[in-house]
């Protein structure tokens, strides 16, 4: 959502920051409306539930936002990995987190998630060739380290 405020250009504006926190605010309200969910449905239900409705919900807005102007450009490596990616990070991560949900603290799972912005950052260095800052590189020890030790505080 926070890239639709900048366009291609890296900066801030009111439309970003609007964004990311109504990100924000959303992802608050899944992780608790996904918490309650799973007290009554399995794992693989509601994973396909989220599914369902983050489709039905985007649909409307790729139509609406011309997301298909350029449809015909697709490549059959595009398509591959697109397929990659929903299956892996997306219906494998939803699993995996949906399953931990009933499990684990919400102040927990949603604090791991802060993990992942740091490992995104490392992996897209020998995929995309997008060589990390030094900053960021420290950035993401420091949130790795945190959640580290948040995730062993709970334990004790």
């Amino acid at each position: 959502m926070a890239v639709l405020g900048s366009g291609a250009q890296v900066h801030t504006n009111t439309v970003g920051v609007l964004c990311s926190v109504g990100s924000l605010l959303c992802m608050s309200v899944y992780f608790l409306a996904s918490k309650q969910a799973r007290k009554v449905l399995g794992a693989g239900e509601y994973v396909m539930g989220v599914m369902l409705w983050a489709s039905i919900v985007a649909t409307p807005v790729i139509f609406l936002g011309g997301g298909l102007e350029h449809f015909d450009e697709i490549s059959r490596t595009d398509v591959f990995w697109l397929i990659v990616m929903l299956i892996g990070p997306g219906v494998g991560g939803q699993l995996l987190m949906g399953w931990a949900l009933r499990w684990v603290p919400v102040t927990t799972s949603a604090m791991i998630l802060l993990g992942s912005t740091a490992i995104s950052i490392v992996a897209a260095w020998p995929i995309h060739g997008e060589v990390p800052t030094l900053l960021q590189l420290l950035g993401g020890a420091v949130a790795l380290l945190s959640v580290g030790l948040i995730l062993n505080a709970s334990r004790t």
